[in-house]
């Protein structure tokens, strides 16, 4: 896993978070699909003229139908973005060094600033020798 996957991290939870709620309201984002056709009909007094009545409604079966294909769509989606945060955590926890995995999970997973991370762990300073000893971790490995 390399900086580039791990500086994605926080974007992909916003990208869960946004998706999810695209999947709670898949049925107010489908618009309605209206039909409408013409029928014959009549007065119902006398003279009882035939004329012909147009009339509107909803296609529930292609409205569900659309809706359902969109909610599986965002579905896969947010398994796929998961699993790219099942990974990059899985990565994290297999480093031995118990110091540079909570820089990189307060980094990338928490998606904090360098300044914040260092007031985080008890450090006085601007966070810049942890942000360079991430660095140098992320580019040897």
């Amino acid at each position: 896993m390399d900086k580039r996957e791990l500086e994605q991290l926080r974007y992909i939870k916003k990208e869960i978070e946004y998706t999810q709620r695209r999947v709670d309201m898949a049925d107010e984002l489908v618009e309605k699909w209206t039909t409408s056709t013409v029928v014959e009909g009549s007065l119902p007094f006398f003279p009882y003229t035939k004329h012909r009545i147009r009339v509107r409604g909803i296609d529930m079966a292609g409205y569900e139908q659309e809706a359902k294909k969109l909610r599986r769509k965002w579905r896969a989606k947010l398994r796929k973005l998961t699993k790219k945060i099942g990974e990059a955590t899985e990565y994290i926890e297999s480093i031995a060094d118990s110091e540079m995995r909570m820089l990189l999970t307060l980094r990338y997973v928490e998606g904090l600033s360098w300044q914040n991370i260092a007031q985080k762990i008890g450090v006085q300073g601007d966070g810049s020798a942890e942000r360079k000893r991430v660095e140098r971790f992320l580019k040897l490995s």
